[in-house]
């Protein structure tokens, strides 16, 4: 499960997203809808990511700042002193990470210093906590996504929390039945599909729940669930990934 650069670029794109929207809503509950959904599919679920970030108060950052928000999250995430250190840096921006395991969980925080959005002359910095691991009962996603949305809180004003399940199907389906899965999780949750991708090999369903209070403005209209599945002739599986409000890691 390792946290790959990849991973960090959705992560950056959804908070450029969250940013222009300027939404301000609390965590979603994975337990609840997402898991009605993803049994609607008939999928078994596999894996759980819980992504949070906030922008913070100051711009630029020393680096013993940076080092001691690295930290004082991973302390109050109950990871262990010998988590793992990586620093990026260049002339637009600097990264640094710790990865860690928390109970089986693994955890990455990232604190980056980049370019302002609306004035690149001024430095923005973001806290950013990715939580990952394989789905062994109810009780570790919610307390991890407790934990994080405490953090977050208390870093900044408008934290933002993403949710993502993902779930496999034995094999391939055939013709349209992985469309027709998208379309089971959304009737199962009374979401309605807004906008949709179908290729031959991918599907990608975006669309609103009232059952989910997290919730992103594009454009007019108000999205809060991203589902998308794909198969994998690598293993033989179907795979199916449902994000709150949108899908934050690879898939």
């Amino acid at each position: 499960m390792a946290f790959s650069f990849k991973t960090l670029i959705a992560i950056l794109c959804s908070m450029m997203l969250f940013l222009v929207t300027g939404e301000n809503t609390p965590a979603a509950k994975a337990n609840s809808p997402l898991r009605t959904a993803m049994q609607a599919t008939g999928a078994q679920l596999a894996e759980w990511s819980i992504n949070g970030w906030v922008k913070l108060p100051s711009g630029e950052l020393t680096d013993t700042q940076l080092g001691e928000i690295i930290e004082q999250t991973m302390r109050e995430l109950g990871c262990p002193q010998d988590y793992k250190l990586k620093r990026e840096e260049s002339a637009k921006y600097k990264v640094l990470q710790a990865e860690g395991l928390v109970r089986g969980i693994q955890v990455v925080t990232i604190v980056r210093i980049v370019a302002g959005l609306n004035n690149p002359g001024e430095k923005e910095s973001f806290l950013v906590i990715n939580a990952t691991s394989k789905a062994e009962g109810n009780d570790s996603i919610e307390n991890i996504q407790d934990q994080i949305d405490k953090i977050i809180k208390k870093n900044g004003p408008a934290p933002q929390i993403t949710t993502c399940l993902i779930g496999w199907l034995d094999g391939k389906l055939k013709d349209r039945e992985w469309c027709d899965a998208l379309q089971s999780a959304f009737k199962a949750i009374d979401a309605q599909v807004m906008d949709k991708i179908e290729t031959q090999h991918f599907a990608s369903y975006t669309g609103f729940s009232p059952g989910i209070i997290n919730r992103v403005q594009v454009g007019d209209q108000k999205i809060n669930l991203n589902m998308a599945i794909r198969y994998s002739q690598y293993d033989n599986r179907t795979y199916i990934t449902i994000g709150s409000p949108i899908i934050t890691r690879e898939y």
